[in-house]
């Protein structure tokens, strides 16, 4: 199996993914010209206020495009801990993953607890959210990534579908803590220089990857650049 490199990139402006040869200027940076000159422009004021002494400005959340706010008639089932049977619990702590499953409950986001990492803007990860996770459906001794979207979020995990599948198979769906260091953003592949491998359950669905993924992260959103340092 040969793999598809798909050079994709992300405006550092508005931060839409697209393929690299459509983006403006050979340094590749942007997607359109109006892009580029906003960025200049910002960055040429701040080097005036630093230059100048101006006092810097609290820097705002980054976001990924996404706005959500708690629905005001949305309720959590709470459950304390002396209504469990005691007998499920053990030297490794209570099973919490096993407690939602056969409970047919939903984790608390965790937007919910603001002492949490990452509580400030975590429930701008939603379904539909793209990124580059590591292919645990391919034959190979080494590590290489698929792109997957976000079916679902539970917490620091995501219910993963990766691309080519569709709206419906969900035979290779898994879970995944975004926090990990194999979980990037769109476009890490391409910025040093990894293939991106289809899986092998569906290698042979198309017959040209680089068209179909160019058509699929048209425009799709993803995660910040420095997603990994936030974590």
């Amino acid at each position: 199996m040969e793999p598809c490199e798909v050079l994709t990139a992300k405006c550092e402006s508005c931060q839409k993914v697209g393929p690299k040869d459509s983006f403006y200027s050979n340094t590749k940076r942007f997607c359109c010209a109006r892009c580029s000159h906003s960025f200049s422009a910002k960055f040429r004021k701040q080097s005036f206020k630093a230059s100048h002494g101006v006092a810097k400005k609290k820097k705002p959340k980054l976001s990924i495009g996404i706005t959500h706010k708690p629905s005001v008639g949305t309720h959590y089932s709470l459950v304390l801990p002396s209504e469990m049977d005691r007998r499920e619990y053990s030297c490794a702590g209570y099973d919490w993953g096993k407690y939602l499953v056969d409970n047919s409950s939903e984790a608390a986001p965790v937007h919910l607890f603001p002492h949490a990492q990452m509580s400030d803007h975590w429930s701008e990860i939603e379904k539909g959210v793209k990124v580059e996770v590591l292919n645990l459906d391919c034959p190979v001794p080494t590590k290489v990534y698929w792109i997957a979207q976000v079916i679902k979020v539970a917490g620091y995990k995501a219910l993963l579908r990766y691309e080519g599948f569709g709206d419906t198979d969900s035979r290779c769906d898994f879970w995944c803590n975004l926090c990990t260091h194999d979980v990037h953003a769109v476009g890490w592949c391409a910025t040093i220089g990894k293939p991106l491998v289809p899986p092998k359950t569906i290698q042979f669905k198309y017959s040209n990857w680089k068209s179909f993924l160019v058509q699929r992260l048209t425009g799709a959103k993803t995660l910040p650049n420095d997603f990994q340092q936030r974590v």
